[in-house]
């Protein structure tokens, strides 16, 4: 069956979005679902070498095509994983630092780098650190994320428009979760 570019799931755009923001390298803490699917799509396309974390305890976890766990407790979580600790030794890595995207976004003491959204992808303006659109998904306009958000938006200078999935990203998605489970 052929996949065609542009016919794909709210679900599915959230986590080819997300997982084109992660890079090869990165330890990044990934819930179950749509983080788990973007984190596992960027490690079979793009990103061989990232680390996932899993708030049971699981560090560096491999995800097998059609076995995405439903709990990050789930016992498939461990399977061909680096390290399982505990729940606490996890949570500290992630207090003291440890997990990318944080330092270089200037949030030293925790918070999010970047928020994808069905309408498009938010950021955090330089020096004020409030958040800002900085680029919509196509045909989506930037008054419709405004009428769809609950504060003033801030508008990045350089607004982009992300490109479409692609259909390589797509199949290797619709791989990874077969049942659409999460990405229907």
């Amino acid at each position: 069956m052929t996949t065609r570019a542009d016919d794909y799931t709210a679900s599915e755009l959230l986590a080819v979005m997300s997982a084109r923001l992660l890079r090869d390298g990165q330890v990044v803490f990934a819930g179950v679902g749509i983080p788990l699917l973007a984190a596992t799509l960027a490690q079979r396309l793009h990103a061989p070498g990232l680390t996932i974390l899993f708030e049971g305890g699981v560090i560096g976890a491999f995800i097998e095509p059609g076995k995405l766990p439903p709990s990050t407790n789930e016992q498939r979580c461990t399977r061909r994983a680096n390290m399982v600790l505990g729940s606490t030794e996890v949570l500290l890595l992630l207090q003291r630092g440890y997990i990318d995207s944080r330092r270089e976004a200037g949030l030293i003491a925790g918070g999010m780098y970047r928020v994808v959204t069905d309408l498009g992808i938010f950021g955090f303006e330089e020096h004020s650190k409030q958040m800002e659109l900085q680029a919509l998904h196509p045909g989506v306009t930037a008054d419709e994320v405004q009428a769809n958000t609950g504060f003033e938006l801030l508008l990045a200078a350089d607004l982009a428009i992300t490109e479409r999935p692609t259909q390589d990203e797509l199949a290797a998605l619709r791989h990874l979760d077969p049942e659409r489970l999460y990405t229907a």
